[in-house]
């Protein structure tokens, strides 16, 4: 275990909107990290059932909280994103999503030899009767975790920010921008979960949304072996659920 006065500042940022059912869960999960050096910032879009009534009962906890309109999820991000301070490694942890233990962060940075610009981590997701399954994301597609799992120095996240012309993909975009930016020996890979995520997010109901997202962007990326693999890939799997008679 390294001293904990060297350990590097944690920021975890939570956007929400109108998820009073689920916001404490999240609030709970990161508060009651272990870890020494975290900032808690909370955006939530203005929300109307509830939500704001439960995060200020934590509010005293939270390095900053803000709850305004927005332009949707990216933009909530970046505003969360520009209230981290510069030295922080970041994460994005949504309303609904867990750590996967109060240790999750002494356990992931406590013991680390050097602090590379980014660190990954992977992610599982509660189905629906509660069983946790791994996340498993196209790593041919340069995107090799979740945004729940990857932590960044804030300024490096904040020279792109999240591109506001996508709704579903922003986050697939700016880790592609990021990885640009760095070197192999800037990024680091961790074998534990660290997050439980909810299944039916946004991306989830969006499929075909975050499918022609993910297309514009590997176009504009020019990532042409990628993007000829991804929409073969899609295309074989809308063709296959078409011929499924269940």
């Amino acid at each position: 275990m390294n001293n904990p006065a060297a350990l590097p500042l944690v920021a975890v940022v939570t956007v929400v909107w109108n998820d009073a059912g689920h916001i404490a869960q999240t609030l709970e999960s990161v508060l009651g990290q272990t870890y020494p050096h975290l900032d808690y910032i909370v955006v939530d879009g203005a929300s109307q059932d509830g939500t704001v009534d439960v995060i200020e009962r934590y509010r005293s906890r939270l390095a900053a909280f803000v709850s305004e309109p927005d332009r949707g999820l990216y933009d909530a991000m970046n505003k969360g994103l520009a209230l981290c301070r510069r030295e922080a490694y970041v994460l994005f942890l949504n309303s609904g999503d867990m750590f996967a233990g109060p240790g999750t962060l002494d356990r992931l940075f406590g013991s680390r030899a050097r602090w590379p610009a980014l660190v990954l981590a992977p992610v599982v997701k509660r189905g629906a009767t509660d069983e946790l399954q791994p996340v498993r994301l196209g790593r041919r597609l340069g995107m090799p975790a979740c945004h729940q799992g990857m932590f960044c120095r804030q300024p490096l996240l904040a020279r792109h920010g999240f591109d506001l012309r996508y709704r579903l993909a922003a986050d697939f975009d700016l880790y592609l921008k990021v990885a640009h930016d760095l070197a192999p020996d800037d990024v680091a890979a961790s074998d534990w979960p660290v997050a439980i995520v909810s299944a039916g997010g946004l991306s989830d109901r969006g499929a075909l949304q975050v499918t022609r997202e993910y297309c514009a962007i590997m176009w504009r990326a020019r990532k042409w072996g990628e993007l000829a693999v991804y929409a073969a890939r899609r295309s074989l799997r809308h063709a296959l659920l078409k011929s499924d008679p269940g």
